[in-house]
C-alpha cells in the first residue's frame, strides 16, 4: 500500500505542471494520504520491525544488513536527502501557498476606516 501511494505520488506533481485538469486536487489528496500512512509507519517501525530485528540479528548479520543499507544510500546519491527537501518545498508551493492565499484574500479583518 506505501509503496502505491508513493507511486501515485510521484506522478502528480507532473500532472500539476503539465496543467491537467484536476491535478492540484490530486496531488493534495496524495500528500494527505502519505500524511496519514506515516505516522504509522514510523511506529511500526520504532516500536516493532527495529526492536525486533536487535533480538534476532546477531552482530555480523547487523553489520550486514548496515552495509547494505549504505549500499542503498550510495544507490540512491549522496543528496537524495536534499532532493526530497527541494521536492517537499516545491509541493508546499503547489499545495499550500495558492490555498493560503486564497484565504487571505477573503478572510482579511475588516479595517478600522471600513467601521471594524
Amino acid at each position: 500500500m506505501a509503496r502505491m501511494r508513493v507511486s501515485e505520488l510521484a506522478q502528480a506533481p507532473e500532472a500539476h505542471q503539465a496543467g491537467q485538469p484536476g491535478a492540484r486536487e490530486t496531488l493534495i489528496k496524495r500528500l494527505r494520504g502519505l500524511v496519514d500512512l506515516y505516522p504509522g509507519h514510523i511506529w511500526k517501525e520504532d516500536y516493532l520491525l527495529f526492536p525486533m530485528t536487535e533480538r534476532v540479528l546477531n552482530q555480523d548479520e547487523m553489520a550486514r544488513l548496515l552495509r547494505q543499507f549504505d549500499q542503498v544510500e550510495q544507490a540512491l546519491g549522496a543528496d537524495v536527502h536534499a532532493r526530497m527537501i527541494s521536492m517537499a518545498e516545491r509541493l508546499t508551493q503547489i499545495t499550500i501557498a495558492p490555498a493560503a492565499a486564497s484565504c487571505e484574500l477573503t478572510s482579511r479583518p475588516p479595517s478600522l476606516s471600513e467601521g471594524g
